[in-house]
Formats: C-alpha cells, structure tokens, sequence
C-alpha cells in the first residue's frame, strides 16, 4: 500500500548555501515502511542582509510537505 498526502503549511528553511535548500527531505523507516517527508514551494533566495560569515546565507519558503510512505517487501 502507498501513501501519499500533501500537507499544506507555511516553512521558512535556512541554510549555508543554495544547494542545500533545493529538496529538504528526510527518510526513515518503521516496522516494515518508508516514511518520506519532503518540504517543496518556493524559490531560493538571497537576503540582502545576510553577511559573509553568517550561517543565514540562503533562505526558502516551503508551502506545504509531502508525506509518503511504502510498505517494504522482503
């Protein structure tokens, strides 16, 4: 059985650099199904503020998550 639901939300991601921002996702696994969570919407944007050394380099809106899940066969 596949699972797929679309949460909607509204996120604010940080990060060091524009790569990291382009597919927030996490997986993990319980009893015998992946469970994917992935946040998506937005662009990735410089803030005019942001300064050399600060970890705030980049910043994404998320508009809404996606939940999913998979039964696992063995």
């Amino acid at each position: 059985m596949m699972l797929r639901v679309r949460i909607p939300q509204t996120l604010f991601l940080y990060g060091r650099c524009e790569d990291d921002l382009e597919v927030v996702s996490v997986s993990f696994f319980y009893n015998r199904y992946a469970v994917t969570l992935t946040f998506e919407g937005g662009k990735v944007i410089k803030p005019a503020w942001a300064e050399p050394n600060d970890y705030i380099q980049y910043y994404r809106e998320s508009t809404h998550a996606i939940l999913g899940s998979g039964l696992i066969k063995f």
